[in-house]
């Protein structure tokens, strides 16, 4: 007899109602697409994001702040040329993490 943990049960039921909501909304998979992309930024702030700009500049380097301040003014729009930071974080970033005291 296998078990599910409980974070299993928990999002199957979620995928059941979310399933269930879909199937009542009138709504095409390209629209839902397009809706959430208009509510849900592409780009945000992530932890190395800020350590590489916090490196640069205490070496006098303010154009990583400077470029993330202009992308992150516009977090929905495209922007082609700053593509790595919708991307996974970098392998060299897992070390990161903050707490509340930081």
């Amino acid at each position: 007899m296998s078990t599910i943990p409980i974070w299993g049960t928990t999002f199957a039921r979620w995928i059941e109602r979310y399933a269930a909501r879909i199937a009542r909304e009138a709504t095409t998979p390209p629209l839902r697409a397009a809706q959430m992309r208009a509510v849900n930024p592409k780009f945000i702030l992530r932890n190395y994001m800020a350590e590489e700009a916090i490196r640069a500049a205490d070496s006098g380097d303010y154009r990583l702040v400077n470029e993330l301040s202009a992308l992150l003014r516009h977090p929905f729009s495209e922007h082609p040329d700053h593509q790595r930071y919708a991307e996974a974080v970098p392998d060299w970033a897992g070390w990161i993490s903050l707490s509340c005291s930081s």
